[in-house]
């Protein structure tokens, strides 16, 4: 059995291997973490905490509260983050200190289970691809927002931005392998057919919504722990579970606006909050103009709300990119 310093050496290994991977193949480097797409997540750790829907007053964009819980033997980090909503990006950048594979019994998990919403009109599916999650407004409820992890494209394949729209939604689909794909394959010495019938071993799971661009689709997943990570071709990939819903609730039609916004600002409550996330690689080259629109965006907040901003706790923030809305206003 691996030690832990051992599997820190592996998982390590497992993300350089990833890049060379298909459409998701956690369970060939994880075979003790394979889960199929039938099966229920494992038991809550606690059950009173709001995951996915929240209620919205007004003009209000942060949603949610921080909450946390202590493992259980046995737990990883991905097991928890699944119980509760949240991807391995959300999870591990909250918990820095915590082996996401090996944590100790008993230690304490912080749950980022806040959101600043994204900067978009308040409209079908929005989606911030920097900090892998997905915003769901219904439009026959205007004060409610459902908000869900995903996985996105990894990087030379990634997710593409912009205005589109869901197209088909197909029940148990199949996977028609693109020839890209089999060329990706076959240049590894792995040969795929050229269509994985609907079951446990379909990367599509049991559910997929094509979007109106290229061919795009949301869809569930036979391997849940690539959720909160950039696995796919440029699809969008949900929780089992978390695709059922979306696939019940989302008409044909629905908007669907894909942005990536790193850096998300709010004010709720007579505060000034900023939320940091690492851009994206493709974005790496855009960071200090990220940095400067944010800035700039923090002090039109600001000055509307005749208050000043701690900048020393901006870069603190920025710096440390973990996905928790933190206050930034300076205390006179």
């Amino acid at each position: 059995m691996l030690n832990a310093k051992k599997l820190n050496l592996f998982i390590s290994l497992f993300a350089a291997v990833m890049l060379l991977s298909g459409c998701q193949t956690l369970s060939e480097f994880f075979p003790g973490h394979d889960r199929h797409v039938f099966e229920e997540p494992s038991v809550p750790l606690q059950s009173d905490i709001d995951k996915h829907e929240f209620e919205l007053s007004g003009d209000q964009t942060l949603i949610g509260e921080i909450a946390a819980v202590e493992s259980r033997e046995d737990d990883t980090l991905p097991d928890i983050a699944r119980n509760y909503g949240l991807g391995y990006n959300d999870i591990t950048a909250a918990n820095a200190g915590v082996s996401a594979w090996t944590p100790r019994a008993n230690s304490r998990v912080l749950l980022p289970l806040q959101f600043i919403l994204p900067d978009a009109p308040h409209k079908g599916i929005v989606l911030n691809v920097a900090n892998m999650r997905m915003f769901y407004y219904p439009r026959k409820q205007r004060n409610k927002v459902y908000t869900y992890p995903v996985g996105i494209g990894r990087d030379g394949w990634n997710t593409p931005m912009g205005m589109t729209s869901v197209a088909i939604k197909t029940p148990n689909p199949d996977w028609h392998v693109p020839p890209s794909i089999h060329r990706e394959h076959a240049a590894k010495g792995h040969y795929l057919p050229s269509v994985v019938r609907s079951g446990p071993d379909n990367p599509l799971g049991l559910y997929a919504m094509r979007l109106a661009i290229g061919s795009y689709l949301i869809h569930g997943t036979n391997k849940p722990f690539g959720i909160g990570m950039q696995i796919s071709h440029g699809c969008v990939q949900m929780y089992p579970e978390d695709i059922e819903v979306m696939f019940k609730k989302t008409a044909v039609g629905t908007p669907v606006r894909i942005v990536h916004d790193p850096y998300l600002t709010a004010w709720h409550e007579d505060m000034l909050y900023l939320e940091a996330n690492e851009p994206l690689e493709k974005w790496s080259s855009s960071k200090r103009q990220l940095k400067k629109q944010v800035s700039k965006e923090l002090s039109k907040i600001a000055k509307h709300h005749k208050a000043t901003v701690d900048w020393a706790k901006v870069d603190s923030v920025i710096q440390r990119a973990d996905g928790i809305p933190t206050p930034v206003k300076l205390q006179l």
